[in-house]
């Protein structure tokens, strides 16, 4: 019996346009025993050659495939549920996962053991290291928020590895277990597209008293390659915007943006024209929170009347 069969598991595996990292996700996913039936791979490739190729993965893996129109990770994330509920697969607990984290075979047991330690548990992940790495560099122990300004930031430390789950603000999309009742009351924000979507997610449990845990006997490894300079600028700010304030995300995102251009200067590391696509993402989310203003007074004008 697999572990999503004993204790109430399913598993949603997002897909973008690379068919190539999906067998052995699908494979690290079987090792810790809880592919099955209720493993859906959502897709969002562009491509239809890619989809196909998913497709074909999915379905000799066992698992369920469904296809939808690229709107982001949240949005494929809460395709999923709404898929897996549809077909009455919904469980206690879902794993969210990319199509290329690489989970150790008993990783999934241990963010389970961590839920099962205390009730106020929202979100566990693992120790997450860079691919081909694993047990040396750690990428991402969990995330915190900088004291001034709010910028999300990795903790990279070395934990206890036989220690207790520690509190953190925010954990890396990448590989976590859920308690469904969250993502389906709080939901992941589909209007970030990509990035910062479970930083927003996170913060907001945790305002709520629940608690956002890594587990530092947990390990999986995926690709880091950053957030691009644009996408950067534009979600700061909404991120900012939406739960601290403007003027915040303006100071953070100019911060960012002085960051990078000091970088290349001093460092000749990345390229001139990143502080430019930070500054241009920080203008579209200004264009993105002003129509959502607007579209919010007229609701409210509709409702009086």
């Amino acid at each position: 019996m697999s572990v999503s069969d004993g204790l109430q598991l399913s598993c949603i595996v997002v897909h973008f346009e690379s068919p190539a990292t999906l067998p052995a996700t699908l494979a690290a996913l079987e090792a810790a025993q809880v592919l099955s039936a209720k493993t859906v791979v959502v897709d969002n490739s562009m491509s239809d050659e890619a989809s196909e190729s998913a497709r074909a993965i999915a379905e000799s893996a066992g698992c369920l495939f469904l296809r939808v129109d690229n709107r982001g990770y949240a949005a494929a994330a809460n395709s999923g549920l709404q898929f897996l509920t549809s077909r009455g697969l919904r469980t206690e607990r879902v794993l969210l996962s990319t199509h290329e984290s690489l989970p150790e075979p008993d990783a999934v047991k241990k963010l389970l053991a961590a839920f099962q330690s205390d009730q106020a548990i929202a979100v566990a992940g693992p120790l997450l290291f860079n691919s081909g790495t694993v047990g040396s560099e750690i990428w991402s122990a969990g995330g915190r928020l900088s004291r001034v300004l709010k910028r999300p930031r990795h903790h990279t430390d070395k934990l206890d590895l036989q220690g207790a789950p520690v509190d953190r603000a925010w954990l890396d999309g990448a590989f976590t277990l859920y308690e469904t009742a969250v993502l389906e009351e709080v939901k992941l924000d589909e209007s970030y597209f990509l990035y910062f979507e479970e930083t927003d997610l996170h913060v907001r449990l945790a305002r709520l008293g629940r608690r956002v845990v890594v587990v530092p006997g947990a390990h999986a490894s995926q690709s880091s390659n950053g957030i691009p300079p644009r996408l950067l600028g534009r979600n700061l700010f909404l991120f900012q915007a939406k739960l601290f304030s403007p003027w915040r995300g303006r100071l953070a995102v100019g911060f960012e943006a002085g960051r990078s251009l000091a970088r290349k200067l001093l460092t000749r590391r990345g390229q001139w024209r990143d502080s430019a696509s930070i500054i241009s993402g920080w203008l579209e989310g200004e264009k993105s929170v002003r129509a959502g203003a607007r579209s919010d007074e007229s609701a409210i004008a509709r409702s009086a009347h």
